[in-house]
């Protein structure tokens, strides 16, 4: 679980912007073709001269190769190679009888 809250920067044009954000988008322009490992350590980087505590991590539901795999936003969507697809089924039950009125009215005269 994520317990971190977000930090907001003002922009150089005066605009509220977030720190993570920004500093995702100092990191690009830095290194445009990061592998995984190294845009998080920029980011970092970035955060940590910035005087933020934000500590950004990779949670990904698809294994791969973060220390060679290039980040890219536009390339390298890959398919779900997951064995289980979705919610697993828990075990099932069976409602109860819905109560009716009759069986609510307790010793009416």
């Amino acid at each position: 679980e994520d317990s971190q809250t977000s930090a907001d920067i003002q922009s150089k044009k005066g605009e509220s912007a977030g720190a993570m954000t920004q500093s995702l988008l100092a990191a690009l322009k830095e290194d445009p073709t990061p592998t995984y490992t190294n845009l998080i350590a920029k980011i970092r980087n970035q955060l940590k001269k910035r005087g933020f505590t934000q500590n950004p991590q990779l949670t990904s539901n698809q294994q791969f190769d973060v220390e060679n795999r290039v980040f890219m936003l536009s390339n390298g969507i890959e398919p779900n190679r997951n064995r289980n697809i979705g919610r697993l089924k828990r075990s099932s039950f069976r409602l109860k009888k819905p109560i009716s009125v009759e069986e609510l009215q307790i010793g009416t005269t």
